[in-house]
């Protein structure tokens, strides 16, 4: 569809047509997949960002205004709900982390009150050793440890092979531990 058959339809949809709805799904879903995809490490998150994408435009269709902008506007919503899931998964990350660390480093010995303290500090030190990573690399590893990006579609964003990745994946891992030693 073009834009104007796209706005059309979207002008249907908000007068209560619900198949105008769906005729705006169907033109429009192979490409907004095909854009979420460029951005996901699964197949399932395709498809729920699509999910949800649909139900917040369908949602908020009275606010969309026809100016042949139909596709964008799917785009940005879909971007958002994307930007949400990665807020997310990096909050469950580090809570994540937050425990892991908690059970390996409490090994019965220090008080909570040093834990915290000693965890605390580590954590200081790992993000300002983060801040000394050139940007790419600092891109690197947060799209595969944060977003768990899987390491061929990684691989093909930064242009390399996925053994090169891994090896740099790895030096990087090892030149943050360096980091974090040191200044201790």
């Amino acid at each position: 569809m073009t834009p104007d058959e796209l706005d059309a339809a979207a002008i249907k949809a908000q007068a209560g047509d619900r198949d105008a709805f769906r005729d705006l799904v169907i033109a429009t879903q192979r490409e907004l997949a095909i854009s979420v995809a460029a951005h996901s490490a699964s197949r399932e998150l395709v498809e729920e960002i699509l999910q949800q994408t649909y139900v917040t435009a369908f949602e908020k269709l009275v606010q969309y205004r026809p100016q042949g902008t139909f596709r964008p506007w799917l785009r940005t919503i879909a971007r958002n709900h994307l930007f949400a899931h990665w807020r997310e998964r990096r909050r469950v990350a580090e809570i994540d982390a937050d425990t892991l660390e908690s059970l390996i480093a409490d090994d019965g010995l220090d008080g909570m009150e040093h834990h915290d303290e000693r965890h605390e500090r580590e954590s200081a030190r790992l993000a300002a050793c983060l801040e000394l990573l050139p940007d790419r690399a600092r891109t690197m590893l947060e799209r595969r440890y944060c977003e768990e990006q899987p390491l061929a579609q990684l691989a093909q964003q930064f242009k390399r092979s996925a053994a090169t990745l891994s090896v740099t994946l790895f030096r990087l891992r090892q030149q943050l531990k360096r980091c974090v030693e040191k200044s201790t």
